[in-house]
C-alpha cells in the first residue's frame, strides 16, 4: 500500500528530514496548487491566524474568517 503524506511549509511543528524519512521510497509526489486534489483553505487560515498571532497582538483585526474567505 502506497505512504500516504500532507505536508505544509506553514507548519512549523514538523521537521521535514523527520517526516519524510520514514516514507522513503517514495512512488509519486502529488503539488496541489490550485486545490484540485484537496480544499486546504481552512488549513491555510488556521496556519496564518497562528503566524500573525505570534507578531501581532491583535491578530482578529489582522484576518477574519470572513475576510480570509472571501479571497
Amino acid at each position: 500500500m502506497p505512504h500516504c503524506l500532507f505536508f505544509s511549509f506553514y507548519d512549523v511543528s514538523l521537521e521535514p528530514a523527520k517526516v519524510l524519512s520514514g516514507l522513503a521510497p517514495l512512488e509519486a509526489v502529488l503539488f496541489d496548487i490550485d486545490r484540485t486534489l484537496c480544499d486546504l483553505d481552512l488549513i491555510h487560515f488556521n496556519a496564518f491566524h497562528k503566524m500573525l498571532h505570534s507578531v501581532q497582538e491583535n491578530q482578529e483585526e489582522a484576518m477574519s474568517r470572513r475576510r480570509f474567505f472571501a479571497g
